[in-house]
């Protein structure tokens, strides 16, 4: 769930750029009204546009900075957006299946990372509210919390389809990334394997 946050940044974004290009347009409209366009022009010249000019440039800088953000988000957190938007849509189907491309891409280096932190008995990461060097270190495990992440949508995706030996599967799969953290839009972190967990005790 860590790309919600950058979902909320993006959406917060392209308000902020549509407000200022809608503003532009206002102040280029009120300078150029078909009627007074020739006085206008001739009593302010250039100056008198350069308001709407200016915040014009500004909507479409932030416009441009904004796709080139989108493209160049790897292809794991892609694809867990889409899962997780296909699963807050009801589409579990869809989302099992943006789930499982994420899985299948990014499942070894998940494990591996796993194996990793465990071998190094490094501290599990804390739930719940941290701090902001604690976020860093949590959200730089981006493949490990996607494909957690992943293995628990499809696990709840399957059970909503009433497919429980499939849910139960993924649910299983994902108890194994302990390390994995996923975060919520309402400020803290939660632990896949732990959900999971939660879950399978429910469908003994």
């Amino acid at each position: 769930m860590d790309i919600v946050i950058d979902w909320i940044n993006g959406l917060a974004g392209l308000l902020g750029g549509l407000g200022i290009l809608f503003v532009g347009i206002a102040t280029l409209w009120s300078r150029i009204k078909p009627k007074k366009v020739i006085k206008q022009t001739r009593r302010n010249g250039v100056w008198g546009l350069l308001p709407g000019i200016i915040l014009l440039a500004i909507s479409a800088g932030i416009f441009t900075t904004r796709a080139i953000t989108a493209q160049e988000q790897p292809l794991n957190v892609q694809l867990t957006k889409q899962a997780w938007d296909a699963f807050n849509e009801e589409d579990y189907e869809r989302a099992i299946v943006h789930a499982e491309e994420c899985i299948n891409e990014f499942r070894g280096a998940a494990d591996r990372e796993q194996k990793q932190l465990e071998e190094d008995h490094v501290p599990l990461p804390p739930k719940g509210k941290v701090s902001d060097q604690q976020k860093e270190i949590i959200l730089a495990r981006g493949l490990l919390n996607d494909v957690a992440t992943c293995f628990w949508i499809k696990g709840r995706s399957a059970e909503n389809l009433e497919r429980i030996e499939e849910a139960k599967q993924a649910y299983q799969a994902t108890l194994r990334y302990t390390y994995a953290r996923c975060w919520d839009p309402k400020g803290w972190f939660w632990a896949p394997s732990e959900a999971a967990s939660d879950r399978l005790s429910q469908l003994q």
